[in-house]
This record gives structure tokens, C-alpha cells and sequence, in this order.
């Protein structure tokens, strides 16, 4: 399983914080005459912000302002970069690309001195992309682009066209859409998307409402005529959002008393355009007649993961749910839970500026969870605090996982982490010389209608990769500027090497390795190294025996894990027979390796009988021949094999021997007898004569060591005669 990358991925919020709080290390300043248009961005944490202004200044005052032509970037610590083109008018947005490119788009005909009519790539590095020139006849601004495949939808004052990824015009695209606020390519192959915008453009043929402010398109730029936006509303659409159901949220100026559309500045659409009634319950003025939810325009949405919803514009206040309540006070910016009702667990307690409607063009998610907010605003929470046109807001965690387990890439998404329009997989690895390539087709799919993505490569990616998942994220004022947030994780996978100790050998997949020879109930052991060869954590490492002759072997000591890359741990196989006879079983080793998460291989050893076994021990044969025959005594001590075999002593050591004797010291007589073992079962017996008839004796025994003392208790007779009874089981 690939290494994963799961974690809240913003820390807890601290004591006395609340949702919505300033978030003190972000400050982006310009002059009081200039405005901040977008913010977005890129994966690094990094802000790029634009506008119409020639000078800003970052969080450290003493610095002062300094000069940058209408963009400038910010670290995720809100420190201000040395990012610097010089771009001749306002920018009204920006696009960052998953490989750190920006375009600015805007009303301008130069950047760096070089003509560039209203839109500009720059490179990660910073500097201008010389391969990127837009088409001259873009009309005198460009409000908006959306990454459209291997192109780009952009968005002028004279219409909507679509080049390919250098700039040159897409003649294969023809649209009758004209003043569009923005584009929102839709996820899936097909790569439909909405516009949105105060137009009343339509095709030929086409009246009524169903052709005004917000449409479907088809990739080629006709209006997509089924299913119709039946539900569309009378007035103009600043953003829109496309929830992971395929329900569309609309934001606008639509709506109020003078009106036929029960909401106002929002609502949403069910995937077949139709009103979603049990949203419009909440927003709209059924339930209240003549009370407003909002009470003014939407002009942003930013989706989180986990459903809820971030809305900015011109509101100043909320209806109650409880009929003939105060309203409730939220300036510009608000969060709604997934059916529409307000959050009151949010707020940004932003003050009135600017005649009174702190409008808040633009509301957008970090790749943290953090809110970014940009508009008229001047201050927060009674004048305590600056925040001049733009400010960071504090939320709860994003939550993310980035994983691969040989088969599926998933990333899993929480949290307040920024729901995706689309998410690309990319690969890097010794395969692609380093560079990032695109998983197959480089697109992810939706798990269902979760804020989930995943995508099954065609071919296994090889251990030691590096997966980067890539989220497009809508940003900034009528949802038309695009953020990037990325997750990397390195494919490190466990693989699993088995080494026999001795004799030392590597154990393969399928392969045989024997125990050596051994007698009926004499257990061998033999021991194995279970080593982590690869580069990620085993944390799974179990053995199991299977097969006809399984009970004759066992796992005497199982493995334990984890193991990490490169460690190693012990696992002892036991051979105890219990019958005579070639025994086979089969052991599998079960880990998290992807390529071979069972490591299968036969044991084997042969069991002979129990004197067998003694022969072949001390006279390397197992035959009943020369000194290893039953009835010899090599040793020269008066004991025969036989007898040293069932006593349990060295048949080839004359020093190792079985003794009785009798001690008539007592009134009792005594045999004493040894050295005893514990595997075998000792009874004396005793006669009257040594040609008598021989019977069990009656009486005690004791033991000290390996020596045992019987007394007899019925030593009757004047002679008395024992001998030992030695059985092996």
C-alpha cells in the first residue's frame, strides 16, 4: 500500500478562536483609491493577488508599499514575494496551472514591455511563457479563462472563444454567448461546462427565461439544449458552483419583492435544472412570505468537502429560522449548511464601509481549509481590526488522503479542504526520467457523489513513485479565478525477502526447503529471517500452515510487525512428527506487499522411528547392522544399544550409564537407581530369588536430581532382588 498522506492538514484552532476570526499573518495592503480583484492560490500555499493597483505592502509596516504592476504574490506565511511583471492594466483575474504557471487576465496590451492583449502566462520561474500568445481579437478585456481540456474557454467583452494551450484561436469553437461573468467546466469526459452572467444571449430560435443568465454549453460551444435550465432566474448570475450530486448553486441579483422567483441572491438547481424545493424552503420566502433570507446579492461560492457552503456579496443579514425573530447580522460573508440554513457557528463579524454594504466580491478556500475573502471592507468586529479590501479567515480543519495501493489511487477529501471541479493525477518516477507525467489521461473520477477521487492506472505503477493529485478549485469574485491545491505522495511499498539461517539459504515464492531428518517425537526447529527489502512499512506479517501433514509442523515463533523498511524480524517453524514417514506442508506468509502479499513455499522433512533416529545419531546409519545392532555394547559398559536407547544414554560413551543398587542400611531396603529423564516412566520390581516370579514392588519413591530412591514397603523373605522398568513412550 502506497504511503499515504493523511492528516489534518490546518492545527486545531487554538483557545478563544472562532470560525471566521482574522487570521493575523495575512495582510495584503494597497492604496485607498486602488482594489484588490482576485485572490488565488497555487499548490505551494502561495497567494497571488491582482487589481488595478501599482503598489502594495505585505504584513511588516515598516517596509512600506512597494511597486507591483497589478500582481503581486504572497507566501503562505503572508510575507510579500519578489514576484514582479510588469503588466500594463488592470488585472481582473487569474488562473494557476497544476505546474505553477499563472494567467493574468484583464484589460492590458503589454506585460514586460512585450504585447500581450488581456491575457499572460507566466512560468513557475516566474518569467514570462514566450510560447504563449493570445489572439488579437479578444476584445478590449478578458474577464475570465477556464482550463477547458487542451485548452482554454476565455471570456471577453466581445464574446466567448477558446484557444489551444499556446494561445492561437480554436476555429472549431463558436459560442453566441456575449458579457459572461464566468465559466465553469463541468467534471467527466464529456467536458461540458456552465457560463454564467447578466447576457441574454442566446442561439437563434431561443426565447424566454430558460435562455437568460445561466446556460450549458457543449464542448464546441453551442448552448446545450437538453436538459434546459427550466428554473433559470430573472436577473443577472454573478457565480455558480456544481455540488458533487450535480446540483448547481446559483448565485446573483435575482429575486426580491418586485420578483416571481422565491429567493434571493441564491438558489439551487437540481442536475435536471429543476428548482431543488427542499433547498428553496430554506432560502426562499415560502415559508416567510415577504422575508428575505438574504438581503442582498451573492457574488461567490466556495464549496467545502464536507458539504457546507461559503458565500460572500452584498447581504448585510439573514432571516431567523424562528418566525418573528431579529435578523441576523453577517456582512458580506456567511457559511450555510448543506440544506441552505445559515451557520451561526461562522462569522466573520466584518463592519459596515463604504455607505454601509461591505460587499465582499470574492470568498474563496486555501488548500487548508483557510478562507480568503477580498472586497470593499475596511475593517473587522467594531474597528479593532485593519483589514483593508482583503483579509484571511480562520476555519476548522481540511482533512486529506492521498493513497495507492497498488491498484486504485483514492484521494480522500474532508473537512474544510475546497471542493474539486476537477482533479488531475500525475506520476514521477525513475520510468518518466523524473518528470511528472499524467496517469493514463491524467483525470481522476468522482467517487460517486462524494468530494472523493480516484483513478485504477492501466498498468501497476512501479514502487518508489511519486503520485500528485491536483484539485481545480474555483476562486475569487463570480467564481471565475482558479486555484490549485496538490497532494504528493511517494509510492514506498514493503517487499518481503525470507532467508533459512542454517544452513543459509533465500527462500523463493513456491520454492521447497527441508528440515532435516528427525525421529518420531523428536522436535526440529529451524529458523527464518522475514526481512522489509523494500521502501515501505510491512504492517501486516502473519504466518500460517496448510496441507495434508500441517499438525506435524508448527509455528513456534510467529513473526511480528511491523517491519520497517529495511528491518527484519524471527520466525521459528517447528518439525515434530508423530508417525514415521516423509511429511510435507505448506507455509504462507501473508504482508501489505502489493506484488506479493502471499509468499508461498512447501516445508518438508522425513520422520523415522525413534530408534532409528538413535542409530543415525550415534552411528550415522539407521540399520540394525555392526555396532549400531540392538544387542551390541561398543561402549564396553555391560549395557547393550537397546538398553541405552530406552534408558536415554550415549551407546558410544562408557562413562554415560544406567546403575541400580540396593541400600540396606534401614529398616526398609532401598533401590536406588539413575539418572532418571522426564520423558520416560520408571516402576521397580522385585523378587524373592532372581529365578522367582518378578512383580511390581510396593512402596515410595522419592527423587533428588536425577537419582531416584524406592523403599520398599513389603520386603518380605530373607533375600530380595529389583530390577528397573524402564518404558519410552
Amino acid at each position: 500500500m502506497a504511503a499515504a498522506l493523511s492528516a489534518a492538514i490546518q492545527p486545531a484552532l487554538g483557545q478563544g478562536t472562532v470560525d471566521g476570526g482574522i487570521d493575523g499573518t495575512f495582510t495584503p495592503t494597497v492604496p485607498t483609491a486602488n482594489t484588490i480583484l482576485t485572490l488565488a492560490t497555487n499548490a505551494d500555499g502561495e497567494t497571488f493577488v491582482t487589481g488595478d493597483f501599482t503598489q502594495i505592502k505585505d504584513l511588516d509596516a515598516a517596509s512600506g508599499f512597494q511597486t507591483r504592476y497589478r500582481v503581486a504574490k504572497f507566501s503562505r506565511g503572508g510575507v510579500l514575494q519578489s514576484h514582479a511583471p510588469v503588466i500594463g492594466g488592470s488585472v481582473l483575474n487569474a488562473t494557476v496551472e497544476p505546474d505553477g504557471s499563472v494567467l493574468y487576465m484583464g484589460s492590458f496590451a503589454s506585460v514586460d514591455g512585450v504585447p500581450r492583449r488581456n491575457v499572460a502566462r507566466y512560468l513557475s520561474n516566474g518569467t514570462l511563457d514566450p510560447l504563449f500568445i493570445p489572439p488579437a481579437s479578444s476584445g478590449s478585456s478578458i474577464s475570465a479563462l477556464a482550463r477547458h481540456g487542451n485548452g482554454y474557454i476565455m471570456i471577453s467583452n466581445g464574446g466567448t472563444f477558446r484557444t489551444n494551450l499556446t494561445g492561437a484561436h480554436d476555429a472549431t469553437f463558436s459560442s453566441y454567448a456575449t458579457t459572461v461573468s464566468a465559466v465553469n467546466v463541468l467534471p467527466g469526459p464529456a467536458r461540458n461546462f456552465l457560463i454564467n452572467g447578466p447576457f441574454v444571449a442566446a442561439a437563434p430560435g431561443e426565447i424566454g427565461l430558460s435562455t437568460m443568465y445561466i446556460k450549458r454549453m457543449l464542448p464546441d460551444g453551442k448552448f446545450q439544449t437538453s436538459p434546459k435550465l427550466s428554473h433559470a432566474v430573472d436577473r443577472e448570475v454573478y457565480c455558480v458552483a456544481v455540488q458533487p450530486d450535480g446540483r448547481i448553486l446559483v448565485g446573483g441579483k435575482f429575486g426580491g419583492t418586485d420578483s416571481p422567483y422565491p429567493s434571493v441572491g441564491l438558489t439551487r438547481l437540481m442536475p435536471n435544472g429543476e428548482l431543488d424545493e427542499d433547498f428553496q424552503e430554506v432560502v426562499g420566502t415560502i415559508v416567510q412570505p415577504y422575508s428575505t433570507f438574504f438581503d442582498g446579492a451573492v457574488r461567490s461560492i466556495a464549496l467545502q468537502a464536507d458539504g457546507r457552503i461559503l458565500v460572500s456579496g452584498d447581504f448585510t443579514s439573514f432571516r431567523h429560522p424562528a418566525a418573528g425573530q431579529p435578523r441576523i447580522i453577517r456582512r458580506g460573508v456567511a457559511r450555510l449548511f448543506p440544506n441552505g440554513s445559515l451557520d451561526q457557528t461562522f462569522n466573520a463579524k466584518i463592519d459596515s464601509a463604504f455607505g454601509g454594504t461591505p460587499s465582499t466580491i470574492g470568498v474563496s478556500l486555501q488548500g487548508d481549509g483557510k478562507i480568503l475573502i477580498h472586497g470593499k471592507f475596511l475593517t473587522f468586529d467594531n474597528g479593532t481590526t485593519s483589514r483593508p479590501k482583503a483579509a484571511r479567515l480562520i476555519n476548522y480543519p481540511a482533512t486529506q488522503e492521498l493513497s495507492y495501493d497498488g491498484t486504485t489511487i483514492r484521494w480522500v477529501r474532508g473537512g474544510s479542504s475546497p471542493e474539486a471541479r476537477y482533479v488531475t493525477l500525475e506520476h514521477q518516477s525513475v520510468d518518466t526520467e523524473f518528470e511528472w507525467e499524467p496517469v493514463d489521461d491524467g483525470m481522476a473520477s468522482r467517487e460517486g457523489i462524494t468530494s472523493n477521487w480516484e483513478k485504477a492506472p492501466t498498468n501497476p505503477l512501479p514502487p518508489g513513485t511519486l503520485i500528485r493529485a491536483t484539485a481545480n478549485v474555483a476562486a475569487s469574485q463570480f467564481n471565475a479565478a482558479t486555484s490549485i491545491v496538490s497532494s504528493t505522495v511517494g509510492y514506498m511499498v514493503p517487499k518481503l525477502g525470507v532467508m533459512r539461517d542454517d544452513p543459509p539459504a533465500a527462500i523463493l515464492n513456491n520454492g521447497t526447503t527441508s528440515f532435516p531428518t528427525t525421529g518420531v517425537g523428536s522436535p526440529m526447529d529451524v529458523a527464518f529471517t522475514l526481512q522489509n527489502i523494500g521502501q515501505g512499512e510491512m504492517t501486516t506479517v502473519e504466518a500460517a500452515l496448510s496441507g495434508t501433514n500441517a499438525s506435524d509442523f508448527s509455528v513456534l515463533v510467529p513473526p511480528s510487525g511491523p517491519i520497517a523498511a529495511g528491518g527484519s524480524t524471527v520466525m521459528e517453524i517447528r518439525f515434530n512428527p508423530t508417525s514415521p514417514g516423509t511429511k510435507t506442508a505448506t507455509l504462507t506468509i501473508n504482508t501489505n506487499d502489493p506484488f506479493l502479499p502471499a509468499l508461498t513455499f512447501t516445508v518438508t522433512g522425513t520422520a523415522i522411528t525413534a530408534i532409528e533416529q538413535f542409530r543415525l545419531t550415534h552411528f550415522n546409519t539407521t540399520e540394525n547392522t555392526g555396532d549400531a545392532a540392538d544387542d551390541k555394547d561398543p561402549d564396553g559398559d555391560g549395557l547393550t544399544n537397546h538398553f541405552e536407547f530406552v534408558a536415554g544414554m550415549i551407546p558410544t560413551d562408557r562413562t554415560s550409564t544406567f546403575t541400580c543398587r540396593v541400600d540396606k542400611s534401614g529398616t526398609q531396603p532401598k533401590a536406588i537407581f539413575g539418572p532418571c529423564l522426564s520423558n520416560r516412566t520408571y516402576e521397580v520390581w522385585s523378587s524373592n530369588s532372581l529365578n522367582g516370579d518378578w512383580a511390581p514392588a510396593t512402596g515410595a519413591t522419592t527423587a533428588v536430581g536425577t537419582q531416584r530412591t524406592f523403599t520398599d514397603s513389603d520386603a518380605s523373605g530373607t533375600k530380595r532382588f529389583y530390577r528397573v522398568k524402564i518404558t519410552l513412550p
